[in-house]
């Protein structure tokens, strides 16, 4: 199984070509630019140039696009966007848990990390990173 640097992001179930749930042995024999990380309380992460995979139980749980990623949900929203493309396309936001963090509601099994807090105001920070996890 080949990431794949342009693929779809489905909220709650793939990005990279990689659904959620994927035994991470699959990923490894077929990405050697990957580097595994020793596991933290049951927990690993898989990174690469534009993915970070988390990892439990040896099936993936989360993905994290970043980097040269291209792939977009529903073909509009990707990183690059603002958060005001963001909201104009897929509704209002909240913030997430973590500090850069925004959740869309109407959109479970996503979350999106900004550039770090500046000059601009909120709805014009730019998304950096794209998690896809279960609901």
């Amino acid at each position: 199984m080949r990431i794949v640097v342009d693929a779809t992001i489905e909220p709650g179930i793939s990005a990279a070509g990689i659904n959620l749930g994927t035994p991470v042995a699959e990923i490894l024999r077929d990405n050697s630019e990957l580097l595994e990380e020793q596991p933290t309380l049951g927990w690993s992460a898989i990174r690469g140039p534009f993915v970070t995979l988390s990892v439990r139980h040896g099936v993936v749980r989360q993905i994290l696009v970043h980097g040269g990623y291209s792939g977009r949900i529903k073909g509009l929203v990707g990183l690059g966007s603002s958060v005001a493309q963001l909201t104009a396309l897929l509704g209002a936001w909240s913030e997430g848990a973590y500090g850069n963090e925004i959740d869309i509601p109407v959109l479970p099994g996503v979350f999106f990390e900004t550039e770090p807090p500046g000059p601009r105001p909120p709805e014009q920070a730019i998304i950096v990173r794209i998690g896809v996890c279960s609901e």
